[in-house]
């Protein structure tokens, strides 16, 4: 998509439509919940309602994740400035809502000197002026 975007990897069609249904709310972008760091932040929310056996307020488990959100594409707007090329044979794509969906086969990714490969990859990505809105 033009000018980058986001990019995202095993999402499902319900984060998507999550995500597109925010486009319009003043919700931040909540797409970063499923990386491996939402899990994180996620389960030690979880550990403190157990260790405390308090339960913590919807109120502010929906206070802290929104600012996980906005703190994290904050920092990717500042601090990543990476290009990546890939090729691949392109098994499918399609857009809808204004998000592409690109199914790739026999793909590596080259940054630099590093290449990764993989047998198969799922891409979300969002047009970048999109992108910015929802956030």
């Amino acid at each position: 998509t033009g000018g980058g975007g986001g990019v995202f990897a095993k999402c499902h069609r319900d984060d998507i439509e999550h995500l597109m249904a925010q486009r319009n709310t003043d919700e931040p972008l909540s797409l970063y919940r499923k990386t491996t760091l939402g899990i994180s932040l996620i389960k030690a929310m979880e550990e403190i309602e157990a260790k405390t056996q308090k339960p913590l307020s919807d109120d502010l488990k929906q206070k802290i994740l929104s600012q996980f959100d906005q703190s994290l594409v904050e920092s990717i707007k500042k601090n990543v400035n990476a290009q990546i090329r890939f090729s691949s044979h392109c098994h499918s794509y399609r857009l809808a809502n204004d998000v592409w969906e690109l199914l790739l086969d026999n793909a590596k990714f080259m940054r630099e000197m590093e290449t990764i490969s993989c047998d198969f990859v799922k891409i979300f990505a969002i047009d970048q002026e999109i992108f910015e809105e929802a956030s």
